[in-house]
């Protein structure tokens, strides 16, 4: 039930008069529902998309590669991070993470240098050799094979993490 004054000027209570809504509604009100509805839809789907740009967005991998030095070819470890969002972010810290949950931090060889800022679509490679790792992860207790993921830290102090991969420890 709802109630409708009157007079234009500030009610009282002894104008009040109650009326029932049918149910109907004429074009012009159909209408005015139509565009307040796909207003409200549009402007929600525009702040969830505003919100989505401006957030930090960084991509980790991590990636076996190969590296020429002075006495050959020689298997190494890359870390990579790209930054995938608008807004720029400063990393100042990377390491792997164990199955157990324990961080290995490894010496970087590459020549990129933390802390680093990249800026919308830039990377870091950070990379190291392959049997520093496999050695390391001998000393944790781990045989044959097992699961790393690589991740980096910003200036915020947030970890961003990559998928797993398997990696094989060579004697």
């Amino acid at each position: 039930m709802i109630q409708i004054y009157k007079s234009r000027s500030l009610p009282r209570i002894n104008t009040l008069e109650s009326v029932e809504l049918t149910g109907t509604l004429d074009a012009i009100e159909l209408a005015a529902l139509i565009i307040a509805t796909y207003g409200a839809i549009l402007s929600t789907i525009l702040a969830i998309y505003k919100f989505l740009e401006d957030r930090k967005r960084l991509k980790v991998e991590v990636s076996p590669s190969l590296v020429a030095s002075g006495s050959g070819v020689q298997k190494a470890l890359d870390l990579i991070c790209s930054n995938l969002g608008k807004r720029p972010i400063t990393i100042i810290s990377y390491g792997i993470t164990l199955p157990n949950k324990r961080n290995i931090f490894f010496f970087n060889r590459s020549p990129q240098a933390l802390p680093c800022t990249l800026s919308d679509g830039q990377c870091c490679i950070l990379s190291t050799s392959w049997g520093e790792i496999a050695e390391t992860v001998a000393d944790e207790g781990y045989k044959d094979s097992v699961e790393l993921a690589g991740y980096f830290v910003d200036a915020t102090g947030r970890r961003y993490y990559g998928k797993k991969i398997r990696f094989i420890i060579e004697e």
